[in-house]
């Protein structure tokens, strides 16, 4: 989109500049992506431990 374009939105929607975030909550919000990758990890890991039948696929997660 072109600044002119944007502008007129703006003006039509009567937009409100939003502050930057600042670093602490950045720093939060890749925490709280981090930690939700991990959980979600864990959990596969675990229902994959749960339904492994193969004697070598046991031995291998347990290494």
């Amino acid at each position: 989109m072109d600044a002119q374009m944007l502008a007129r939105m703006g003006a039509g929607f009567t937009l409100e500049p939003q502050a930057p975030e600042s670093r602490e909550a950045r720093t939060l919000k890749d925490l709280h992506a981090a930690r939700t990758g991990l959980i979600k990890d864990r959990t596969r890991l675990r229902n994959r431990a749960q339904t492994e039948d193969i004697t070598v696929l046991t031995r291998q997660s347990k290494a």
